[in-house]
Order: structure tokens, then C-alpha cells, then sequence
């Protein structure tokens, strides 16, 4: 993600994800005051200072619970870590 910011890519950022002890250490963008926050939220300012002219969004809703047209607005999707990736594939291939 680092790299589509600095880039220039415009980036929305879905995670539901609870930062746990540890978390920060395997982030870049997290600190140990980031314990018990959203990751999204927590790293959402040091991502965005990477690159001012970036349009960068969130979203902390589990992915489960995004409507169809909420994935069907993107032109790329990059997904890491998650097993809801079939059902994924089946909205974006009808």
C-alpha cells in the first residue's frame, strides 16, 4: 500500500481488524499506542502523509457485510490475509 500512495494511486482501505499486542511490530504505519484500535484508523494519518494528493478513504466494516456495489466501484481490488475472497470473485464475475 505504501507504494500505490507514494505512487499516486488513489486507495481505499478496508480492514475491520482490532490491533493486538504485537500488531505494531509487523506494520510500518503502527505504534504500541495503537493497541486495542482499528488498524485502519490507527494508520489512517501516517498513510495519508506519505502523499497529501492522494485521495485515500477507509472503511472498517467486515467485508461480509459490504454490499455488492461497494466492490464494484473499484478498478483493482487487492486482498491479503482473507478467506472471504471467493465470495469476492463471485460479485466481481457475476
Amino acid at each position: 500500500m505504501k507504494n500505490l500512495v507514494l505512487a499516486g494511486v488513489n486507495v481505499t482501505i478496508q480492514d475491520d481488524h482490532t490491533i493486538v499486542e504485537g500488531d505494531y511490530t509487523n506494520n510500518f504505519f503502527l505504534t504500541e499506542e495503537a493497541i486495542g484500535k482499528n488498524v485502519v484508523e490507527a494508520a489512517f494519518a501516517n498513510i495519508k502523509a506519505l502523499n497529501n494528493f492522494v485521495q485515500l478513504e477507509h472503511n472498517i466494516q467486515p467485508l461480509s457485510q459490504l454490499s455488492d456495489d461497494f466492490f464494484l466501484q473499484f478498478q483493482v481490488i487487492v486482498l491479503a490475509g482473507n478467506d472471504e475472497v471467493k465470495s469476492i470473485q463471485t460479485i466481481l464475475t457475476g
